[in-house]
């Protein structure tokens, strides 16, 4: 995956974010007894190579792919599945804050940070699917023929493309995780304490899936 230390990411930034929403230290580790009736994406077969799109499949599922001999889903699926995870964490609070009466500043910046988490929830799981045709773009690449001058350029191209292609994926898992983490901050200093795990879990996963992008 492509450096991101030329793009301006300052790595303090979610770790203040776990300051500012209470927590005493940035938290480590991942909690467990995810509900495998949560619904993620199921498979299509390219030339192969199984790519995600974004209907249904269970969360046993898709572990039981992600473990598998296949070669996706991989780690760039996994991430942006996580990051989706993280959104839909973010989106939960907000919506269970905004279920009682609060001030309307609050209740403007927790619709914007639920409205944005929704996107980004959604665009999580299409990222996933284009983690998977990247590299499927890539492998169709290196079938390519290369027996003259003139194959091998076209392949040498094409496989240049792939890598541009695959390199994007994650540079764009990695910019809407910063924008996850943004939205966190409104969320985690004005949602509701009683669901302060829920906003530290998410926090911990967009910041493992930020980390994990780049």
């Amino acid at each position: 995956m492509r450096s991101m230390s030329g793009a301006g990411i300052n790595w303090s930034f979610s770790r203040r974010l776990h300051l500012d929403a209470g927590f005493c230290k940035p938290p480590t580790g991942f909690p467990g007894g995810l509900d495998s009736r949560y619904l993620l994406p199921s498979t299509l077969v390219i030339e192969g190579v199984s790519v995600t799109d974004a209907t249904t499949r269970t969360i046993s599922d898709y572990a039981s792919a992600v473990a598998s001999g296949e070669p996706t889903p991989g780690g760039g699926s996994v991430i942006a599945t996580v990051a989706a995870f993280a959104a839909g964490l973010a989106e939960m609070v907000c919506h269970l804050t905004l279920s009682r009466p609060v001030e309307p500043q609050v209740s403007e910046a927790l619709t914007g940070a639920k409205t944005t988490a929704a996107q980004l929830r959604s665009r999580f799981l299409e990222l996933a699917s284009e983690d998977e045709r990247a590299y499927g773009a890539y492998r169709e690449a290196a079938r390519l023929p290369k027996a003259t001058a003139e194959e091998r350029e076209s392949r040498r191209d094409a496989l240049e493309a792939a890598l541009v292609g695959s390199a994007d994926v994650p540079l764009q898992m990695a910019s809407s995780c910063v924008e996850l983490l943004a939205a966190l901050g409104a969320v985690g200093s004005l949602g509701t304490k009683h669901a302060r795990a829920d906003v530290q879990t998410s926090l911990r996963l967009a910041e493992a899936a930020l980390k994990s992008a780049v």
